[in-house]
């Protein structure tokens, strides 16, 4: 699910834009029920945090190439946006979106400190996931047979397009684009098509996998991650399309669980700055230093101080692997260790950050993301108590919250039916408490060992289905293999990673110009998701449907419905907020679905 851009490129008139929605797929019609049954199941649920497990400690500090290049880490940020320059033949909202990094001071703060100084700031700070897409298979036909996009004009020639990932085609430069951008003789004489280019990467891909058999799993993934990531440095169309198309196989690469091997190792990876660097020496100058990023227009901000990297704990500038994976791009950077800032110290840098941010741009959204290393857990567990008591036919005399319990041991006590596991310890549900699982009075009890990476999963699906039976229902943060039961069954191994839903959050605040994101635009997304699988996936134990790119188009509908609903929708460009009041469900998807840009090359036009 890899959205590179909020919205399409609206090629000159009379042409039909580059990427047609797919047909519009309804859930199907048995699906409501079985989610129904599930959310209103009275379940006692346990959420292990594992309170006397030590501190997470950071690594070390890498001697690396980029050694030197920051001096303090930990404020990052990384920001979907307009590349500059004007565009001729596209409108003002539609240009291909880019990512950058903001990287500001260390602080103790944490997550409480950090939404106390965004209340104080005059930014409006809204919770979302950040933009990504699924392929669909309809998508590159229908990109095919739609018409060549306007020209871009662009402000350069020679290499410096070349070495410029935002319009470098590499050899699919037609004559006629090479004489007029001054690049005839700069590249091989021979014109490659975009589809020549593609199958040469996925068969170079093919052979890394086939000439890394037998090695170590982290070396095999790492080297992966850097021929993708080449890629991205070189020529980002073709990455987003790569993205597009083979999401499924791709996520584990640049999300988790390989990002938090690439965090851990970042300052041995760095090859070229991305983006932007806030610290605390920039104290007093981040107002003006915010216009030196070239782009006028940012969407998405993503914001992190690095302090909670997964399970890996404080990995200070590192960390910006975790924002950048969100938005599916890269952004590389090293420094030295410092002290983290604390109190209001810490607490006046992110105020100024936020209103340099807000005074450039003020539609932009941004996600406060992985800060601190407390939270998380009880978040969680709060969010799925609010969820069950939206749900029609939920008992809220109070019965049903003493059927919540946090627990780091005695499970046979409580004999829960969901036991959600947010420690960040891995192989902390061990035998004897998989064990006490089975004794459990559900006929499908839930194990949910979602901490990452796959290293600190509380538990493997083999385990659960050896020890808890083959009635267990099974999901975790990070990708792991089906298994294979009695009788040629399959044990799922479900991810339940939120890569499923902040595509479609992201898109719908973005077409929605919802002022704020609500929990009631995140329950309907949430809801949306869930409608998708049926009855009978449920009951081989199926939690989630395919990554697919229409099914983020509907979920950021439901996004934008659920921001008409509680009158925050503002609109976006030329849709204001009683258009999108006007549109049927039906009209809201088409409006999503034509927004979604599709990688595919456009002219390019010297003004000179």
């Amino acid at each position: 699910m890899t959205i590179k851009r909020m919205a399409a490129k609206t090629p000159r008139s009379g042409q039909e834009s580059a990427y047609m929605p797919p047909p519009s797929v309804g859930p199907p019609d048995n699906a409501s029920t079985g989610r129904s049954r599930v959310l209103r199941a009275r379940a006692r649920v346990i959420l292990t945090t594992h309170r006397s497990s030590p501190p997470l400690r950071s690594p070390p500090p890498r001697q690396g190439r980029g050694e030197g290049i920051l001096t303090a880490g930990a404020l990052t940020a990384a920001t979907l946006q307009n590349p500059p320059g004007r565009r001729e033949g596209i409108s003002s909202d539609s240009v291909r979106a880019r990512a950058t990094a903001i990287v500001g001071p260390r602080s103790r703060g944490g997550a409480g400190m950090w939404r106390h100084a965004a209340r104080r700031s005059s930014a409006q700070i809204r919770r979302s996931g950040v933009m990504s897409s699924s392929s669909s298979p309809s998508a590159p036909a229908a990109a095919a047979g739609a018409a060549v996009p306007g020209p871009c004009i662009v402000h350069k020639r020679g290499t410096d397009i070349l070495h410029d990932p935002w319009f470098n085609k590499d050899t699919a430069f037609p004559m006629t684009e090479r004489d007029r951008l001054g690049l005839r003789g700069l590249l091989p004489p021979r014109v490659m098509s975009f589809e020549q280019q593609y199958d040469r990467f996925i068969n170079s891909f093919r052979s890394l996998e086939h000439n890394t058999r037998g090695e170590p799993d982290t070396i095999v993934a790492l080297a992966k991650w850097r021929i993708l990531n080449r890629l991205h440095d070189r020529n980002e169309t073709l990455y987003y399309r790569v993205l597009i198309d083979n999401i499924k196989d791709f996520a584990p690469i640049i999300y988790t669980p390989t990002v938090g091997l690439v965090c851990e190792n970042y300052s041995g990876l760095f090859r070229r700055p991305r983006g932007m660097y806030f610290s605390a020496k920039d104290k007093g100058e981040m107002m003006s230093m915010i216009y030196n990023w070239p782009a006028e227009k940012v969407d998405m901000i993503v914001v992190t101080d690095g302090s909670r990297i997964l399970g890996l704990g404080d990995l200070g500038v590192q960390g910006i692997g975790i924002p950048i994976g969100k938005l599916d791009v890269y952004v590389a950077a090293a420094g030295l260790r410092q002290p983290r800032l604390e109190g209001e110290e810490y607490l006046s840098v992110v105020d100024e950050f936020m209103e340099a941010v807000h005074a450039r741009w003020p539609k932009a959204v941004v996600q406060v993301r992985v800060f601190s290393e407390s939270s998380a857990g009880i978040g969680v567990l709060n969010m799925a108590k609010q969820a069950m008591l939206r749900m029609p036919g939920i008992n809220r005399s109070g019965e049903g919250h003493n059927q919540f319990w946090v627990l780091d041991k005695d499970v046979r006590k409580v004999k829960p039916h969901v036991l959600l596991g947010l420690s960040g310890v891995g192989g902390i549900f061990n035998e004897e408490v998989l064990k006490a699982m089975k004794e459990s009075d559900s006929p499908r009890p839930a194990i949910f060992a979602m901490s990452n990476p796959t290293t600190k999963a509380e538990c493997t699906p083999e385990d659960v289905f050896k020890y808890v039976g083959e009635n267990a229902v099974f999901a975790s943060g990070s990708p792991f293999s089906n298994v294979t039961l009695g009788n040629g069954r399959q044990g799922y191994a479900n991810q339940a990673n939120n890569m499923y839903l902040f595509p479609g959050i992201g898109l719908g605040a973005l077409l929605s110009g919802a002022r704020h994101i609500t929990d009631g635009m995140l329950q309907s997304a949430a809801e949306c998701l869930a409608s998708y699988i049926t009855d009978d996936e449920i009951r081989k134990g199926i939690l989630f449907p395919s990554i697919s790119r229409h099914i983020t188009a509907r979920v950021g509908a439901a996004v934008v419905r659920a921001a008409v609903d509680e009158d925050l929708a503002e609109g976006r460009c030329d849709v204001d907020a009683r258009d999108l009041k006007s549109m049927t469900e039906a009209d809201t998807v088409d409006y999503v679905a034509r927004k979604m840009w599709y990688p595919i090359y456009s002219p390019l036009v010297n003004d000179k």
